[in-house]
C-alpha cells in the first residue's frame, strides 16, 4: 500500500491536506482545504486497494468511478454531498462535504466511561431520523452495506445524525480478493447474506442498523450478544426494553432477509410514525428516482399543419418505359441464358480436343531427388536491444515480432530492491532474465519476484524457422511491508484502581502487544487514542478476535485469563491504550 499523503500537499492546485482521518483495508480518508472555496474544509476519499492483478485494479476503478456516479446523484441534507472525482499520480481520489461532528462510537465510548449507555428513547429517536434517510437511498437503487456506530455521525450544529461511508470503496475492492465472499461490513454487523455471497438488500441495511442499535444499547460488541453455536442474539440478557420496541428490533435481526422488514416505511410504520416523503436538500436540485435511466426533458408535442388535399395531382407521373413492361424483360433474359450456355460450350469442347503443349509433371520421372529449400537464404538477423525506463505502478507493455532465430534484449535497472511482475505470451519462444551476478532465471506465462538493485536483461528468442509474434508487460511495485514485530507490556492495575492509562511508541515495524490478566465477569473497556494510523486487535485468553484494526473493544463480562491488545501503525506514532473496569452490565 503507498503511504498517506504528507500535509500540506496540494492536489488539482485545490485541494491542501490537513491530515489522515483514517484508513481502512481499501481506502484512506484526508481531511483537506478547499482553496476555491475560501479554505472550506473538505473530506478527501483515496481508493487504496491492497493487492490485485493490474488488470482487477483497472477494473475496480472503472466500477468505482461508475458507482461515485450513483452516489453523487444523492441529495438528502442528512448525506455528505459528493461533489468531485479525480486521478493523481495513479491515486483515484473522492470528494465530499465535511462533518463536524462527533461519531456514535466515540459518543459511547464517553458514555461507557462515565458508566452509561444510551437509552431506549435515544436509539428509538436515532431510528426514527436515520429511517428516512435509508427510504431515500433504498429508493435510488442505493445499499449503504456498512452501517455502524462509526459510520453514523451526530452532527454539531444540529445535533441530526447522518450517515456516512457508504461501502462501495470496499465492495468494489473486495472483488480483487481471490475468495468469493466479501469483506464489505464489520465482523459482527453484517448480515450472513452479505458476508456469505455478496448480495445486499434493503432489508440487509435495517439489520446492521439494528446490531447498532443492539451496541449502543449495551455498550458491547457484536461478538458478545450473538451466539453462533444455536445462531441467535441474546441481547435481551444485557437490557431490558419495552415489548413492542423488542419485537421491532428482533423483526430486524431475522436471520432470512424475508423475515426483517422490507423497507424503512415498514420500520416506521411498526414504530408508530408516519413515513414522510423523501427529503431532497434544499439548496440542492432533487434528482431522477432512477440513477441508470437518462430520462428527456418532456414537452408538448410540436403543432401539426393542417393538410389540404387538391382535387388533382400535383405531379403528373411519366408514361412507364417500354423497357420496364414484365414481357419485354422476360424475353431479354431467355435470349441472355440462351446465349451464355452456347458460348460455354463451344469453349469446353475446344479445351478438351485441345493436345497439352507438354506433359505433365508428376508424369516425368525423377532423375535425383531434389533437395527441400532452406527457409533462410540469407544470414541470421542481428539481435536487437531496448533500452526500458520502468516507473513504479505503471505496467509497461511490449508488442513485437521476432524473426527466425532472432533474439531480442530489454535492459532496465533497480535504483533500490523492488517487486518486478512479468507476464510473457509467446507461442515456441524462450525467455530469460539475467541478473546482475549473471544467473539466468527462466520466465514462465507470469513470473514475479523480489529483485535487487542493479542491471537486468530480459531475452526473448525465436529457435524457430518462422516469425513469431510476442506479448510482455512488465509491473514494478513497492516492497511488501514485513510483518511488525510485537513487544509484549504487562498491564497491571494498582491496588484499589479500576483505570489505567499506557503511553509508547510504535512503528511500521514495531508494535506493541499490551498483556492483562482480567477478573472473571468484569465489564472491561479499552481504548486506543493515537494521532496517526496505529490501530487495535482485541484477543479474549482463548486467542478469540472479538475486534480488529479499531480503536475501541469491550468485553461483558471477563473471562479469567489474559487478553491481549496488539497495537500496530503504518506509520511511526506514539499511541496511548486506556483499559478501565467496570462492574458488569445489570450489576
Amino acid at each position: 500500500m503507498r503511504p498517506p499523503l504528507a500535509t500540506h500537499t496540494v492536489l488539482q492546485n485545490r485541494y491542501r491536506i490537513v491530515r489522515v482521518l483514517g484508513q481502512g483495508g481499501f481506502g484512506r480518508t484526508y481531511l483537506a482545504q478547499d482553496l476555491n472555496r475560501f479554505n472550506e474544509y473538505c473530506v478527501l476519499k483515496e481508493f487504496v486497494p491492497a493487492r490485485g492483478e493490474p488488470h482487477q485494479i483497472e477494473k475496480a476503478k472503472e466500477l468505482f468511478k461508475r458507482e461515485a456516479a450513483v452516489l453523487y446523484q444523492l441529495r438528502h441534507p442528512q448525506i455528505p454531498q459528493f461533489h468531485a472525482l479525480f486521478e493523481q499520480e495513479q491515486r483515484l481520489f473522492l470528494v465530499q462535504d465535511y462533518v463536524e461532528g462527533k461519531n456514535y462510537r466515540t459518543l459511547l465510548a464517553e458514555r461507557l466511561r462515565r458508566g452509561q449507555t444510551f437509552t431506549e428513547a435515544e436509539v428509538r429517536d436515532l431510528l426514527c431520523k436515520v429511517l428516512p434517510v435509508l427510504d431515500y437511498i433504498h429508493s435510488r437503487g442505493v445499499i449503504h452495506r456498512d452501517i455502524s456506530p462509526d459510520n453514523l455521525m451526530l452532527r454539531q450544529k444540529d445535533q441530526m445524525p447522518v450517515l456516512i461511508d457508504f461501502g462501495v470503496v470496499k465492495d468494489i475492492a473486495s472483488r480483487l480478493q481471490a475468495s468469493g465472499a466479501t469483506s464489505v461490513g464489520k465482523l459482527g454487523y453484517a448480515p450472513s447474506e452479505q458476508l456469505q455471497t455478496g448480495r445486499v438488500y434493503p432489508a440487509s441495511d435495517l439489520y446492521t442498523l439494528a446490531v447498532t442499535v443492539l451496541v449502543l444499547l449495551t455498550g458491547c460488541e457484536p461478538q458478545e450478544l450473538y451466539d453462533d453455536r444455536t445462531l441467535t442474539w441474546r441481547w435481551q440478557e444485557r437490557v431490558s426494553l419495552s415489548p413492542h420496541f423488542t419485537q421491532v428490533l428482533q423483526k430486524m435481526l431475522s436471520h432470512r432477509p424475508g423475515d426483517r422488514y422490507q423497507s424503512a416505511k415498514e420500520v416506521l410504520q411498526a414504530l408508530g410514525e408516519t413515513p414522510a416523503t423523501n427529503v431532497t436538500s434544499p439548496e440542492l436540485p432533487p434528482v431522477n428516482t432512477g440513477p441508470t435511466v437518462v430520462a428527456r426533458p418532456v414537452s408538448p408535442p410540436p403543432a401539426v399543419a393542417p393538410v389540404v388535399y387538391s382535387a388533382r395531382p400535383m405531379v403528373t407521373a411519366p408514361k412507364p418505359s417500354a423497357w420496364e413492361s414484365p414481357i419485354v424483360l422476360a424475353l431479354v433474359s431467355v435470349v441472355l441464358v440462351l446465349g451464355t450456355g452456347t458460348l460455354s460450350w463451344f469453349v469446353v469442347s475446344w479445351l478438351m480436343q485441345r493436345p497439352p503443349a507438354t506433359p505433365p509433371v508428376w508424369d516425368q520421372p525423377a532423375a535425383t531427388p531434389t533437395p527441400s529449400p532452406s527457409p533462410t537464404t540469407g544470414p541470421s538477423p542481428p539481435p536487437l536491444q531496448f533500452n526500458l525506463s520502468l516507473q513504479t505502478g505503471t505496467e509497461t507493455q511490449l508488442e513485437q515480432t521476432l524473426a527466425p532465430g532472432q533474439t531480442h534484449t530489454y535492459i532496465f535497472s533497480l535504483a533500490k530492491p523492488q517487486q518486478l511482475r512479468i507476464s510473457f505470451a509467446g507461442e515456441h519462444l524462450s525467455s530469460v532474465l539475467l541478473t546482475p551476478d549473471q544467473r539466468s532465471l527462466p520466465l514462465a506465462a507470469t513470473w514475479q519476484e523480489p529483485l535487487t538493485a542493479g542491471i537486468y536483461r530480459l531475452q526473448v528468442t525465436n529457435p524457430t524457422d518462422r516469425p513469431r509474434p510476442y506479448r510482455l508487460s512488465l509491473l514494478l511495485s513497492e516492497l511488501p511491508p514485513p510483518a511488525p514485530t510485537l513487544e509484549d507490556i504487562p498491564i497491571t492495575l494498582a491496588e484499589g484502581a479500576t483505570q489505567t492509562k499506557v503511553t509508547t511508541r510504535v512503528t511500521p515495524t514495531q508494535g506493541k502487544r499490551f498483556l492483562f490478566t482480567a477478573p472473571p465477569d468484569q465489564g472491561l473497556l479499552v481504548e486506543l487514542q493515537s494521532s496517526g494510523m496505529a490501530t487495535l486487535t482485541c484477543r479474549t485468553p482463548d486467542g478469540r478476535i472479538i475486534a480488529a484494526q479499531t480503536l475501541y473493544c469491550t468485553a461483558q463480562p471477563t473471562m479469567s485469563g489474559t487478553y491481549s491488545f496488539d497495537v500496530t501503525s503504518t506509520d511511526a506514532t506514539t499511541v496511548t491504550l486506556i483499559l478501565q473496569l467496570q462492574p458488569p452490565a445489570g450489576s
